[in-house]
């Protein structure tokens, strides 16, 4: 008995044995679809992760809350602070409160950095907090903020509120 080495020729997308000189065709259809059933599902999954890693880096960071609250009437204000969605770098970080109006004085003055703030981070690096060497006299304020998150963005924004 001889015994053939059988060939295997591929022609396109078509594909052949050749077995002691006969030619049997073979029907790849059932091979394509799990081949592309599996390029599918790796790309799906390539997508995926790719998908999971922006949008975390795409949240920027925001204002979570602050004291006293945006828009809110309050009096006896020594401190006021910023507390953001996630954690910020200090030293490229800060705030500023600027007195936007007095009472009585609509549109009479320009609006007045407040001096001798000093603000320093929480310790989890979350909060930004403004310690007062004394209350906020009656007026109209701005919280003038700005925070670099883990993504590297600078974030700018501004909280106003009342004192009574």
């Amino acid at each position: 008995t001889r015994w053939d080495t059988p060939s295997l020729k591929l022609f396109g997308g078509d594909c052949e044995v050749q077995v002691s000189g006969r030619r049997i065709p073979v029907n790849m259809s059932l091979h394509k679809e799990p081949t592309m059933q599996l390029f599918r599902a790796l790309g799906f999954a390539a997508a995926s992760v790719g998908l999971a890693i922006s949008v975390p880096l795409a949240a920027h960071t925001h204002v979570a809350s602050s004291t006293p609250a945006a828009s809110a009437t309050v009096s006896n204000v020594r401190t006021v602070s910023i507390t953001f969605s996630e954690a910020f770098m200090p030293a490229l970080s800060g705030l500023e409160i600027v007195m936007t109006g007095m009472p009585g004085m609509a549109g009479h003055h320009p609006a007045m950095k407040v001096s001798g703030a000093k603000v320093a981070p929480s310790a989890d690096r979350k909060t930004l907090v403004a310690t007062l060497p004394r209350p906020l006299a009656a007026g109209t304020y701005d919280v003038n903020w700005r925070a670099v998150g883990a993504d590297t963005h600078r974030m700018t924004g501004t909280v106003s509120f009342t004192v009574r």
